[in-house]
C-alpha cells in the first residue's frame, strides 16, 4: 500500500539507527569476500612456475616449496607495480562497496557508490577530511581494516622504492671518498687534542698537583673524552670501508685471489723440480768440471766421509735462516733466582689484579641489576596507582580529591622520593662499573656534563606525580546533591558554554599524570640487565673486540630480528592502551564529562592510523598534544611493520636460486628466439635487396626495423643474463665459497710441505751420489795414476 510506504518512510526518518545497527544479510554477505582466495588458487594453477616440472623439480630439490607465498615474492620481484595495482583494485572495489552496505546516511539509506570510494580513498591514503566518516560498528571495524590495509600497501611500495633509490656501488665509492676524507680531518683533530690534553695532565702531574683536584680531573677527562671520539671515528672509518665493500667486488676478488693462488702453487712446484733438476745437471754435466768443482769447495781427506757431507750441505743448499747464539756470554754464567722469582711475583701481581677487577665488575652488576628490578617495581607501582586515584577522580561530580584518592597520592609520593633514593644508586654503581671497565682509578673522572645532565632528566622524570595537597572534607549528601543539580541546571541554562568545553580547561592532577608514563622505560632496563647477552662475560667481551657496545639499542635490533611479530604486537598493545587512557583523561563530552574509554580506543585507532575521521577531535590543549604523540607514535610502529615486510618478502638465497634457474630458462630460450628473428629477418633483408626493392619500400623498412628490434631485445636479453648471475650471489655463498677455497689452500699446503720434504730427501741423495761418485773417481784416478806410474817405471 503507497500509504504504508509513506508512513514507514516518514517514521525512519524520524528515528536514526542506533550505532550497533547492521543489517543481518549484510553480516553473511561480508563472509562471502573470504570466496576471493579462489581468485589465488587459479593463479598458483596458471602459473608456468607451478606447472613447469623441471622448476618444482628443483625446488623439491633445494627444499623449497613452489606455493602461494613463493609466488608471491616472485611476482613482487619481477613485476612490482602490476602486482601492486591490482591489489589496490581488488581491495578498493570491495572495500568501497563494504562502506556503502555499511554506513548510513542522516535519513538512514545507505551511502552512494561515490560517496563510499571517496570515503574509502581518504581511510586508505590516512588522511580523513570528517566530511563522511563511519556511522556503525561495522563500518569502524572495516575503515580500521581498510586503514591498516593503506599501511601495508604504503610499506610495500616504500620497499620497492627502497630497492630502486639504494646507491649503487659507483656512488658509493664516491660518497665513500667524501666521507673518509672528513674522516680524516676529524682524526687528525682529534689526535692533535689527544696529545694536548696527555701534555696538560704530565705538567699537571709534573708540578705535584693533586689528583682530586678539578685541574687534573677535568684534564683527564678531556683526555679520555678525545680518546674516545678517535675510537669511534676509527670504528666510522671502518663501517664505511665495510659499506663500500659490495658483494660482487668480494666474489671477483675471491675468484682472482683463487687464481693467484693456483698460480703461485704452480709456479713454486715448477721452480722447486726445476731447482733439482738443474742442480743434478750441473753437478753430474761432467765428470772433470764437477771434480775441480769439489776440489774448489772441499780441502779435506776423501776418508772423512761425514765431514765432507755436512761441508757438501753448508756449501751447496741455498741461504736459510740460521739461529745463532752470542759467543761472547760465557757458558758457565748462572741464573740469578732472584729475577725469575721476580718476575713470578710480577706475572702473579698482574692476574691477581684482573681477577680482582673482574670479581668486582661481577658483584657491581649484581648490584645494578637489584636496583633496576626495585626501580622497576615502584615506577610500575606508581604508574597503575596514578591511573586508579584519577579513575576515581573521574567518578565524582567534581575534581576535588577525596580521602581514597588523598591517600593514594601519599603511596604514590612515598614511592616517587624512594625510586629517586635508587636513581641516585644506580647511576652511582654505574659510574663504578664504568671506571671498572676502563681502568680509571677515580669514578669522578667519568663523571661528564652530559652524564650530569642524563641524571638530572631522569630524577626529572621520574619525579613529576599528583601530589597531595590539604586534606579533603568529607561532604554531605545533601551538599553532593545540591552541588550536582547546581551543575546540571547550569549545564542546561547556558547551552553554549556546555556544549563545548574551554580547550585550556584540565586538571592539574591530569597533567602531572600524564609524564609518569615516562617510567616505562625502566621497564626496558629491566629488559636490558635480565637478558642473556648483558650479564654474559663472553657476549660482551666479544662484542668488544668486535667494537660493538652490548646496550639497549643492540638488544632492541636482536629481539626485532628474532622475534618481530611479539615485539611489535607488545609495543602497539602497549602504546594502545596508554594512549587511550590519556585520550579519556585529556578530552571531554559536551557536558562537561570524561570521554569513554570504547569512544577513546577509537580515538586513537583513527589517530593512530593518520586518519582522523573528524567524528572525535580534542578538546583541550593537552588532548591536542597526545593525539600528536599518537600519531607520531603510528608513523614509526609504520616504518617497523615496514622493515618487517621487507625482511619477510625477501627472497631466501634458495628462493633466489629456483627463481634464477627459471628465469635463465625462459632467457635462454628467449636468446634463441631472437637469434633465430635476426637470421630470418637479415635473411628477408638481403632477400629484398636481391629482388630490387626500393629503399623508401615498406616491406623494406619493415623487415629492417624488425631486424633492429631483435638486435635490440638480445641485447637486453645478454644485460638481463649477466644481472641474474648477480643477484643470485648472497653473502652465505660467499662465505662458504671462502671456507671451500681455505680447506682447498690448507691442503695444497700440506701437499707442498710433503713434496718440499720429498725434495730434501732426493736433494741429500744427490748429495750423497755426487759425494760417492767423486770419491770413486778419485779412487780410479789414483788407481789409475799408481798403474801408469808402475807402467812408467
Amino acid at each position: 500500500n503507497p500509504s504504508v510506504e509513506n508512513i514507514n518512510s516518514n517514521s525512519s526518518i524520524s528515528t536514526l539507527y542506533p550505532v550497533s545497527y547492521v543489517s543481518v544479510d549484510f553480516a553473511l554477505g561480508l563472509l562471502m569476500f573470504g570466496r576471493v582466495y579462489l581468485l589465488c588458487r587459479f593463479i598458483i594453477f596458471h602459473s608456468h612456475l607451478f606447472l613447469d616440472t623441471s622448476t618444482r623439480s628443483i625446488g623439491y630439490l633445494n627444499k623449497i616449496s613452489i606455493d602461494y607465498l613463493f609466488l608471491i615474492k616472485v611476482y613482487l620481484q619481477q613485476y612490482p607495480v602490476s602486482c601492486l595495482m591490482s591489489f589496490f583494485i581488488i581491495v578498493f572495489l570491495i572495500g568501497s562497496w563494504c562502506l556503502r552496505a555499511c554506513n548510513y546516511t542522516s535519513t538512514n539509506e545507505h551511502m552512494s557508490m561515490l560517496n563510499a570510494m571517496w570515503l574509502f580513498i581518504v581511510t586508505f591514503l590516512t588522511v580523513g577530511y570528517g566530511d563522511f566518516a563511519p556511522s556503525t560498528y561495522c563500518g569502524r571495524t572495516i575503515a580500521s581494516l581498510i586503514g591498516l590495509f593503506g599501511i601495508l600497501i604504503t610499506a610495500l611500495v616504500i620497499t620497492v622504492l627502497t630497492q630502486k633509490l639504494l646507491l649503487n656501488r659507483w656512488e658509493k665509492y664516491v660518497h665513500s671518498f667524501v666521507l673518509n676524507v672528513e674522516l680524516a680531518k676529524n682524526r687528525k683533530m682529534q689526535a692533535a687534542n689527544v696529545i694536548k690534553f696527555a701534555l696538560q695532565v704530565w705538567i699537571l702531574k709534573k708540578k705535584n698537583v693533586s689528583k682530586s683536584s678539578i685541574r687534573y680531573l677535568r684534564a683527564q677527562r678531556n683526555l679520555f673524552q678525545s680518546i674516545h671520539f678517535l675510537h669511534e671515528i676509527k670504528q666510522k672509518e671502518g663501517q664505511q670501508v665495510d659499506n663500500c665493500v659490495d658483494q660482487i667486488d668480494v666474489v671477483s676478488v675471491q675468484r682472482n685471489t683463487s687464481a693467484q693462488v693456483r698460480k703461485n702453487e704452480c709456479l713454486h712446484v715448477k721452480l722447486l723440480i726445476s731447482r733439482v733438476i738443474y742442480q743434478g745437471k750441473y753437478k753430474m754435466a761432467d765428470i772433470n768440471d764437477t771434480c775441480i768443482q769439489l776440489m774448489r769447495l772441499i780441502n779435506v781427506d776423501s776418508s772423512s766421509h761425514n765431514e765432507r757431507k755436512n761441508s757438501l750441505n753448508i756449501v751447496s743448499l741455498p741461504s736459510t735462516k740460521i739461529v745463532t747464539i752470542d759467543s761472547n756470554v760465557p757458558n758457565n754464567k748462572d741464573i740469578h733466582p732472584q729475577n725469575v722469582y721476580k718476575n713470578r711475583n710480577n706475572g702473579n701481581t698482574s692476574f691477581s689484579k684482573i681477577s680482582h677487577r673482574l670479581t668486582i665488575r661481577k658483584n657491581l652488576h649484581k648490584q645494578l641489576c637489584i636496583v633496576t628490578d626495585i626501580m622497576c617495581i615502584l615506577g610500575i607501582l606508581g604508574i597503575i596507582l596514578m591511573m586508579i586515584e584519577n579513575e576515581i577522580t573521574f567518578s565524582q561530580v567534581n575534581d576535588k580529591d577525596t580521602i581514597w584518592s588523598w591517600s593514594i597520592k601519599i603511596v604514590i609520593s612515598s614511592s616517587t622520593i624512594v625510586l629517586i633514593g635508587f636513581i641516585f644508586r644506580y647511576h652511582r654503581l654505574d659510574l663504578s662499573l664504568y671506571a671498572v671497565n676502563n681502568s680509571i682509578e677515580d669514578y669522578r673522572i667519568a663523571i661528564t656534563y652530559k652524564k650530569i645532565f642524563l641524571i638530572l632528566l631522569e630524577i626529572l622524570v621520574c619525579g613529576i606525580h599528583p601530589m597531595p595537597r590539604s586534606f579533603p572534607c568529607c561532604l554531605s549528601p545533601s551538599v553532593e546533591n545540591i552541588s550536582s543539580n547546581s551543575s546540571t541546571s547550569n549545564s542546561s541554562s547556558s547551552s553554549s558554554s556546555s556544549s563545548s568545553s574551554s580547550l585550556s580547561v584540565l586538571s592539574t592532577d591530569v597533567v602531572l599524570s600524564f609524564p609518569m608514563f615516562a617510567r616505562v622505560y625502566l621497564l626496558g632496563r629491566f629488559i636490558m640487565f635480565h637478558s642473556p647477552l648483558f650479564p654474559d662475560i663472553s657476549a660482551r667481551s666479544i662484542g668488544y673486540l668486535n667494537r660493538v657496545s652490548i646496550d639497549y639499542v643492540f638488544l632492541i635490533k636482536t629481539y626485532l630480528q628474532q622475534w618481530p611479530t611479539r615485539c611489535l604486537t607488545t609495543l602497539c598493545i602497549i602504546i594502545f592502551f596508554v594512549g587511550s587512557w590519556c585520550i579519556r583523561a585529556c578530552d571531554y563530552t559536551p557536558t562537561k564529562e570524561h570521554v569513554s574509554m570504547l569512544n577513546a580506543m577509537w580515538f586513537f585507532v583513527v589517530t593512530f592510523t593518520t586518519i582522523g575521521y573528524g567524528d572525535f577531535t580534542p578538546s583541550t590543549y593537552c588532548g591536542r598534544t597526545i593525539a600528536s604523540i599518537i600519531g607520531l607514535f603510528g608513523i614509526l610502529a609504520t616504518a617497523l611493520l615496514i622493515t618487517v615486510l621487507s625482511q619477510k618478502l625477501l627472497m631466501n638465497r634458495w628462493e633466489k636460486y629456483v627463481h634464477s634457474f627459471v628465469l635463465n630458462v625462459e632467457l635462454a630460450k628467449k636468446r634463441k628466439i631472437q637469434a633465430a628473428n635476426i637470421i630470418k629477418f637479415a635473411f628477408q633483408v638481403w632477400h629484398l635487396k636481391r629482388k630490387n626493392v626500393s629503399l623508401s619500400s615498406v616491406l623494406y623498412l619493415q623487415a629492417q626495423r624488425r631486424l633492429f628490434q631483435s638486435i635490440h631485445s638480445i641485447h637486453e636479453i645478454k644485460q638481463k643474463q649477466g644481472r641474474q648471475v648477480d643477484n643470485c650471489v648472497d653473502q652465505i655463498d660467499i662465505i662458504s665459497v671462502q671456507r671451500n677455497i681455505s680447506a682447498q689452500t690448507y691442503e695444497v699446503s700440506e701437499q707442498l710441505k710433503i713434496m718440499k720434504v720429498k725434495i730434501d730427501k732426493i736433494e741429500d741423495k744427490l748429495v750423497e751420489m755426487d759425494i760417492n761418485i767423486n770419491n770413486t773417481i778419485k779412487d780410479m784416478q789414483k788407481t789409475l795414476n799408481i798403474l801408469l806410474d808402475k807402467i812408467s817405471k
